[in-house]
């Protein structure tokens, strides 16, 4: 497969996950605010139907991202390196492997031990690996990725603007933590970082698709003029 091929193919997987997974999680915030369901809510069809849809969303945002990065690497240098790793690893931790507990792991706990997940209680370990150290990844990455895009010039400003509005959201986001919000409003921030960070996403496999890889070209093999009047 060509470069240019499999660089579309990359974008074309990007941009259908992160549209997938931006769909599926609008609704279930809107169906669960603040993804708060009850142990009967968790074993219904319309929660694990949803759920699983972000999950094959995520899992095709794992498998493209990585090319919209090296469509760009040389020109994005060591900072975009940093940025696409950073970014990449808090997708693993927090989008891919909470979103496959909500389907496994959840369901299970519901039938054996529902009072656990109806306390709202949650380990500091659990909050530590899957919120507050992946959202502190997603700030740092989206916004070092993000001036890097934008440097680079491959993919024009949108994907760059569209990365650092997600750091800067995210930034807004961790700052409200800290201040005491109606029930309401901080579902809403919840839901604006989660539709955010998928929005980003598929805005840079839009971008990846579009950007045409232009094909190698030989060296010109002209005759200088003072040798072709000989």
């Amino acid at each position: 497969m060509s470069s240019a091929s499999l660089s579309r193919l990359s974008g074309i997987v990007l941009l259908v996950g992160g549209l997938l997974s931006f769909v599926s999680a609008a609704v279930l915030d809107v169906q669960f605010p603040g993804r708060n369901a009850t142990p009967q809510q968790i074993l219904s069809l319309p929660w694990i139907l949803e759920t699983s849809l972000i999950l094959v969303g995520v899992l095709l945002i794992s498998l493209g991202f990585p090319g919209f990065y090296l469509r760009q690497s040389a020109q994005a240098g060591k900072l975009g390196f940093a940025g696409f790793v950073l970014l990449w690893v808090a997708v693993l931790l927090s989008e891919l492997s909470f979103t496959a507990l909500q389907i496994t792991i959840f369901p299970w706990l519901s039938q054996t031990d529902p009072k656990l997940l109806g306390s709202g209680a949650e380990p500091f370990a659990a909050a530590l690996l899957f919120v507050f150290g992946p959202t502190l990844l997603f700030i740092v990455g989206s916004i070092l990725l993000g001036i890097a895009t934008m440097r680079s010039r491959v993919f024009g400003r949108g994907p760059g603007i569209a990365l650092l509005a997600l750091g800067i959201i995210g930034v807004i986001s961790v700052l409200l933590i800290s201040v005491p919000l109606p029930s309401t409003a901080d579902n809403i921030v919840n839901t604006l970082f989660d539709v955010s960070v998928f929005l980003a996403f598929a805005w840079c496999g839009y971008a990846t698709v579009a950007r045409k890889v232009e094909p190698m070209t030989a060296p010109s093999m002209a005759i200088p003029s003072a040798q072709a009047s000989r």
